[in-house]
């Protein structure tokens, strides 16, 4: 896709062994340029530069749920009392409904940290005053920042349900539970990352591409491209016949 469609994504072409080449390429000292190039072209078509259009979003995304603030969990100085419970008249009792009740007050009560998600990653706290859009507005990709992005974009994206698991696995590795939420980390564990989680990362974003304006024109002036195309050899076959 990133081939067929460099014009769009303003990419030079590349065989596929440097494609290959690139997404298996690691290194503490030096970095793949066409690994890097690859990403911001991609990321760029998301989010226009600050110049451009006030750095229009040219992608729907699903939205951030703020965390409550803890004023809202005291709405009233005075608490509410909690209903009674109310008392079952008292019938007859079988023998089956006994032991229904009696195993029914068995079953122990869930706690609420019981029924909530563990948490896998800490891409939530990296982006508290510098977030991922601003970031990209300003085409800050230099130094682990298109990484950066990518942790922001993912993690926002991960609000949908199709997406969250196989998201969630890329980010486990990109921000750990067992380091801090910084730059330097995301920037350090992308070097790390699986082939595979690469290569799903990548195919995450480019996917998303076909939502921006210039992949759609792109496609569109190619399905005119074939069109015309496809009349003039009808066309020559015709005269051909004919001669």
């Amino acid at each position: 896709m990133l081939n067929v469609f460099c014009d769009g994504f303003v990419l030079d072409s590349f065989t596929f062994d440097d494609y290959i080449e690139a997404i298996r390429f690691t290194s503490d000292d030096v970095e793949c340029e066409l690994f890097n190039e690859v990403h911001c072209a991609v990321l760029k078509l998301f989010v226009n530069s600050e110049n451009n259009q006030n750095g229009k979003i040219n992608i729907s995304l699903p939205e951030i749920e703020e965390e409550e603030s803890e004023t809202s969990h005291h709405t009233s100085a005075v608490p509410t009392p909690s209903p009674e419970p109310q008392v079952k008249p008292k019938g007859m009792r079988t023998r089956s409904s006994l032991i229904h009740s009696e195993s029914v007050d068995d079953i122990p009560e869930k706690s609420p940290s019981d029924t909530a998600e563990a948490k896998i990653h800490r891409a939530a706290e990296l982006f508290d005053d510098y977030g991922w859009v601003e970031r990209l507005r300003k085409r800050d990709f230099s130094d682990g920042g298109w990484q950066m992005i990518m942790v922001g974009l993912l993690h926002q994206l991960s609000i949908e349900a199709r997406q969250k698991q196989k998201i969630e696995e890329i980010l486990a590795h990109l921000v750990p539970l067992d380091a801090a939420p910084t730059q330097f980390t995301v920037q350090t564990q992308y070097r790390s990352l699986d082939f595979n989680l690469r290569v799903r990362a990548l195919e995450i974003i480019c996917m998303l591409t076909m939502e921006t304006e210039p992949i759609r024109v792109y496609l569109l002036d190619a399905q005119t491209t074939m069109t015309d195309l496809r009349k003039a050899k009808i066309e020559h076959q015709r005269n051909r016949k004919a001669m």
